[in-house]
């Protein structure tokens, strides 16, 4: 019997025996053939083709479950049984990896299989669409395999019919399927591959996280999932889940060796002076800190594997719900040739309700955002092969109305220009599964940075009353043993004030999310929604009971430091002497005893506040699920027939989104009427006008709105004769008689067209007269009404730059109200800051977007490399906050975090690179100079311009080089993290492009350098001239040549 210290070494490595292998492909150490292993029973056994030994445990354990394939790394990890630390985050999450089916007379691969590698651009992760090898549908990855000769991956995703609906639906983990062995309906927990056709199939039968017996170690185990071996379905405890808790339980055990010295020496601290420390109490309580960092980043992974896990389970619970409920039911379905409708369900079959007599299978539903009503999808398409029109059926094939090539059908959706159902296929499906809605995006941000900003807050302030109240104890209780003390003077009421106020800032944020809750209802998805403010009770209900906790503690506290004041009070009348032997033990073993009776409170109270930290650092993990799922990120995404995840919108939630919509149109049409540029808010919704009533605001509303589509056809009309009461009074008739004519839309579209409009289209009647609606106010109201028109804001700006350029050529003098005001930028100033910030995922950004983005990384390194600006971060921004960078010519392009030394520039940046490198090179030289707020520096100026000389001297070069042959290679290095944005940039003009702008500075030139690239140039030259002759020679003896033919 050979054990782990026969087979490995003791740094790990192999030893010599003939008993095991190590696979060349895999890596893994395997048994050799006729080989056996002992169980826990005591029993031998001969040990099976797909096992392997766990190099740490020296145990055989099968390959299916307790191996993982990381494809950050391209390598097998063993999930199950780890021993040591592993230093890898693991952010990505490990695909379940299968052995691949092998003869059953032999050990070689099955010819027959039809497993099929991945497409150019396609990347290998969880939950990642890949074609079905039968069908081509899109399915997800849900696990690998290897081939043990060629060393191929091969990703496992396939289709199984489903048991409810009798239609494909590809393999998703925790959806029903029908299990081969014993005929009932169970839940999907992975995938497998047939011994015999190497087809991939669906395993289930088994509830995850379930304690079970082990039946190899005969140990209490979690259930991790399931595999079959020859026909048996086989539990295990691995997996990715399992390889994140044993990385929190490795870290555990180390904070628990740090603590243990710690308390080692705190316990034998008779004087309870812990509070200075030592140097060697430091050193510990850093390590200690940063294990505990590392534990809470462990812990967090290993809860948000938990938790996308979970939301996938729970939305299967409320659609299995919903379907108990209705049966599924997707609207009615209309019968030819009479009055009856019939429940549309999905998958069954029904007459064509177009009349071409087919039976069609009802594919999905689609609401019509008008009446609300939904309709069931099903209808017919023509045949590829022309065979006239056949039901439309997932997985056949059809011919793409856009591309016309063939491909596989996965749904339907309803033509609403043509009224008809037309097929989905899986080139169109990826399209839009890929597109994100940026208006969801950035509410869904804007609201987790405001939760996070509170969160931060919040313990900011928590930890402030803890430290005060333990620094209060401290110096209240051991002043007592101090010789002629004064009497303890000990006040709660900062305390108590702090937390009344922590208590008003935690409720403020209760009240708020609820107010929020109505707003984001209308733009998330119900079920991303759902999962966002999941944790709100809980974590109110927390607060109250750590709020509650801090008021009883602090009161427990006030009687511990009455009684010491008492006992001082007596010790003083007594007139006994502290300093005596007897008398000061007396003292320090009271002053002990309420010593000890503040620190259990103060336990009390941080278990308190552990339990409510715990509640808020789930919600942050809830959070980013959310946005998991709104930005396609999330390991469980839907796939096929089945929308699980999808709710139906209601007629009420469609016209509340138009109430919302309308102000925001109005307030476009004006804007592309005046021309100018304005910021959306959300504040413009709003229309409120401060000191007037709301029939006054209501009346200035309509007086800024007829202006923009009114005032260009109006021509001698001046401010003056508009307050005229009488011209009042006839306006106001005329715009009453216009606004109840039934072509009011009609005669206001063509107002708000403009001049050019006008004077472009010929004029088919004649023109109707158009007047001026202003309503009847007072003066001082008037004169509001001036100040927010667009036309009045116009007038006096151009009033305001005629006089400043009158004063700089001397044709006037005096102060200018606006001379202190700096250059700004054209585009920044169309923008305003929003007031917070919010940052923005990069994965939101598309390809260009992208690439600039990467060549603003480009410019800060080369930069920092010419030692001329700091190391710095760059990030993009939805939003950006509120600045003081007044004399800034790009103050509403970008903010700089000083404390995280993070540098944001705002998304529409983005759109162009040379004023996004102009941008971030005035932003640099802020930063490096320190100061943001002015631009007429002359430290800030001379930075600018040697920065602007190096970035010209580094275009220059990369002018004169030219890219190897091998340039494609280089983008490997480039973009080492980037692997989707690799593959869409891959062709000579992206890569010269990459090239030449990550190229490495070549420094100066030596003049052998400069000979050389001047031959090449005149070779070229020459050349070009060469090829241009022989065009021409060529063009003409073609000429020559068809003149002659036609002679």
């Amino acid at each position: 019997m050979l054990t782990k210290d026969h087979i490995f070494g003791p740094d790990g490595s192999l030893r010599v025996c003939q008993a095991v292998r190590c696979d060349s492909v895999t890596g893994l150490i395997r048994p050799c053939a006729h080989s056996h292993m002992l169980l826990s029973s005591g029993h031998t056994m001969a040990v099976p083709p797909d096992f392997f030994l766990h190099p740490q445990t020296g145990r055989a354990l099968p390959i299916a479950g307790n191996v993982g394939y990381d494809p950050v790394s391209s390598t097998l990890v063993i999930a199950a049984d780890l021993c040591t630390v592993d230093n890898r985050k693991w952010d990505s999450p490990l695909l379940p990896f299968i052995p691949y089916p092998t003869s059953r007379h032999s050990d070689q691969p099955l010819p027959s299989s039809r497993l099929r590698g991945l497409k150019p651009g396609q990347r290998l992760q969880l939950g990642v669409p890949m074609a079905d090898p039968d069908t081509g549908v899109p399915v997800p990855i849900l696990g690998v395999t290897i081939h043990p000769q060629t060393g191929l991956v091969y990703p496992l995703g396939g289709v199984h019919v489903c048991p409810l609906t009798r239609l494909p639906q590809p393999i998703q983990i925790g959806y029903p399927m029908l299990d081969s062995r014993t005929g009932n309906v169970v839940l999907t927990v992975g995938v497998g591959l047939d011994p015999v056709t190497g087809a991939v199939l669906p395993v289930g039968g088994v509830l995850l996280a379930e304690s079970i017996i082990e039946p190899l170690s005969g140990r209490m185990v979690r259930m991790g999932g399931a595999n079959l071996r020859v026909g048996q379905l086989l539990p295990h405890a691995g997996g990715y889940q399992a390889l994140l808790d044993c990385k929190v339980l490795a870290v555990m055990f180390r904070v628990l060796e740090l603590l243990k010295p710690l308390t080692e020496e705190w316990g034998s601290d008779q004087t309870l002076k812990h509070h200075q420390g030592s140097e060697r109490g430091s050193g510990r309580q850093d390590h200690l800190l940063s294990a505990a960092k590392e534990l809470q980043q462990a812990w967090g992974r290993s809860l948000h594997c938990q938790l996308q896990l979970q939301t996938r389970l729970e939305t299967l619970l409320e659609w299995a719900v919903a379907l108990q409920q209705d049966g599924g039911t997707l609207g009615e379905m209309p019968l030819p040739g009479s009055d009856m409708c019939l429940p549309a369900l999905l998958g069954m079959e029904y007459p064509d309700p177009m009349g071409s007599g087919l039976s069609v299978p009802v594919l999905g539903c689609q609401t019509d955002l008008v009446s609300g009503i939904i309709i069931p999808l099903a209808g017919t398409m023509e045949d590829p092969e022309g065979k006239g029109l056949v039901a439309i059926r997932y997985g056949s094939q059809t011919v793409d109305q856009v591309t016309g090539v063939l491909a596989p059908v996965v749904g339907a959706r309803l033509d609403v220009s043509r009224n008809n159902v037309v097929p989905v296929t899986a080139s169109y499906w990826l399209t839009v599964a890929d597109q994100t809605d940026s208006v969801q995006v950035e509410a869904l941000q804007r609201e987790v940075c405001v939760r996070n900003t509170h969160w931060q807050q919040q313990r900011q302030r928590e930890e402030d009353i803890l430290s005060d109240l333990d620094s209060a104890l401290f110096h209240c209780l051991f002043r007592v043993a101090e010789a002629n003390s004064p009497q303890v003077h000990w006040s709660g009421r900062q305390l108590r004030e702090a937390a009344v106020e922590l208590q008003d800032a935690a409720q403020a944020e209760a009240q708020r999310r609820a107010a929020q809750h109505s707003h984001l209802a209308l733009i998330l998805p119900p079920h991303v929604l759902h999962i966002l403010t999941l944790g709100d009770g809980e974590e109110w209900d927390q607060q109250c009971v750590w709020h509650a906790e801090l008021v009883s503690g602090l009161d427990k506290v006030d009687v511990c430091v009455e009684q010491l004041q008492q006992d001082q009070e007596k010790w003083i009348s007594q007139g006994r002497d502290w300093t005596a032997p007897l008398q000061a033990m007396d003292v320090e073993l009271r002053q002990r005893e309420l010593w000890e009776q503040c620190c259990c409170r103060q336990t009390e109270l941080e278990a308190a506040l552990n339990s409510l930290h715990f509640v808020r650092q789930l919600s942050q993990l809830r959070a980013d699920t959310a946005q998991a799922m709104l930005c396609g990120n999330f390991w469980y995404k839907e796939y096929g027939l089945v929308q699980c995840s999808v709710h139906k919108p209601t007629v009420k939630v469609m016209g509340l989104l138009q109430q919302i919509a309308l102000p925001l149109l109005e307030r476009l049409n004006q804007v592309l009427e005046d021309k100018q540029p304005a910021s959306f808010s959300p504040n413009t919704c709003n229309q409120h006008i401060s000191g007037l009533s709301t029939k006054h605001a209501s009346g200035l509303d309509m007086a800024s709105i007829v202006w923009t589509s009114s005032v260009p056809a109006v021509k001698g009309i001046s401010t003056q004769s508009l307050r005229e009461p009488a011209n009042l009074a006839h306006s106001q008739e005329t715009g009453l008689q216009a606004s109840s004519a039934p072509t009011h839309n009609s005669q206001r579209h063509a107002a708000s067209s403009g001049i050019h409009s006008q004077e472009s289209q010929p004029r088919k009647e004649p023109t109707q007269p158009t007047h001026v609606s202003v309503p009847t106010i007072p003066e001082d109201e008037w004169n509001k009404l001036l100040e927010i028109s667009p036309l009045f804001q116009l007038l006096k700006g151009v009033q305001l730059q005629l006089k400043g350029w009158a004063c700089g050529a001397r044709l006037l003098r005096g102060d200018l109200t606006d001379r202190g005001k700096s250059f700004m930028d054209v585009l920044d100033a169309q923008w305003e800051c929003e007031g917070e910030l919010v940052p923005l995922d990069l994965s939101v950004l598309n390809a260009r977007e992208f690439l600039v983005y990467q060549h603003g990384l480009f410019l800060m390194h080369t930069l920092d490399h010419l030692k001329l600006t700091p190391v710095i971060s760059l990030q993009i921004a939805a939003s950006l906050p509120n600045n003081n960078y007044t004399n800034n010519a790009f103050r509403n392009s970008f903010f700089y975090q000083e404390a995280e030394e993070t540098l944001f520039v705002r998304r529409q940046r983005l759109q162009s690179v040379g004023g996004f490198s102009l941008l971030l090179l005035h932003c640099l030289s802020h930063v490096k100079n320190k100061d943001m707020s002015s631009d007429s520096s002359p430290a800030f100026q001379r930075l600018f311009f040697k920065i602007l000389q190096e970035c010209l001297g580094e275009l220059f070069q990369a002018r004169l080089g030219r890219p190897p042959s091998g340039q494609e290679a280089n983008l490997c290095v480039l973009f080492p993290d980037q692997g989707d944005l690799k593959g869409t940039l891959l062709d000579s003009h992206a890569a010269s492009l990459l090239y030449r702008l990550h190229k490495p500075n070549r420094g100066l030139l030596s003049e052998d350098e400069v000979e050389k690239l001047q031959k090449r140039h005149r070779e070229t030259s020459l050349f070009y001239q060469l090829e241009g002759l022989l065009r021409e020679k060529s063009s003409e003896a073609t000429e020559g040549g068809k003149v002659n033919k036609v002679g």
